[in-house]
């Protein structure tokens, strides 16, 4: 019968304890940041949760998730390096936003958060390394990093063009619908006109979010 493979190592060096305290630092100066935000946005409400379900994931992850471990590769090496230089830079361009806005601005948050999962992916690329075994690489390490985009402010001209498609969108869907039951009625824009009536679909409500 062939073994089970061994679990994640709790042991660490120095190096990677020093890593894993500078990635724990960032996530939460992220949440801070962040914290006004979650409080009053009902958008980002559920950001005030995304601390603790981050480390329900990674726990998740090593415990109930698949063992998998990366051994040391060139590849690995040029995608961690790709994914900190990435990560830097994007952690450069939302200062210089900050600069340019303002702390509480959609576009920052949305630029630190990018650049936080991006140093979060670089990070587990070491620690789901076979000589450090902390976190599997698995499907669960990798929500656990992405949902933490999902806690961040979508930017306006973004949040604009997201809306006004999903309100043309149901406009075309509604129109599709009258036509298989044999109602007559043209589209314009994200108006319906009907024989009798005009009917207007209203842009998207705050759960596009949800």
């Amino acid at each position: 019968m062939k073994p089970a493979p061994p679990g994640p190592r709790m042991s660490l060096s120095p190096l990677a304890r020093i890593n894993l305290a500078l990635l724990a630092v960032l996530a939460a100066a992220f949440s801070m940041l962040l914290w006004p935000q979650w409080r009053h946005n009902p958008e980002l409400s559920h950001g005030l949760f995304m601390p603790l379900i981050f480390l329900l994931l990674l726990h998740e992850s090593r415990t109930a998730g698949p063992a998998r471990f990366l051994p040391a590769r060139g590849a690995t090496t040029v995608a961690l390096a790709g994914l900190l230089a990435t990560g830097l830079a994007a952690l450069a361009t939302g200062g210089l936003f900050t600069a340019v806005l303002d702390w509480s601005h959609a576009l920052v948050g949305f630029t630190l958060a990018f650049a936080l999962v991006l140093i979060l992916l670089a990070g587990l690329l070491v620690f789901a390394s076979k000589p450090v075994r902390l976190v599997p690489f698995n499907w669960i390490s990798f929500t656990a990093i992405f949902v933490w985009l999902l806690c961040a402010p979508i930017p306006p001209g973004t949040y604009m063009h997201l809306t006004l498609s999903l309100q043309l969108w149901v406009t075309r869907s509604v129109l599709a619908t009258l036509h298989l039951f044999g109602i007559a009625a043209i589209r314009d824009g994200n108006l319906i006109e009907l024989a009798g009536s005009t009917v207007g679909v209203e842009e998207a409500c705050s759960g596009v979010r949800s």
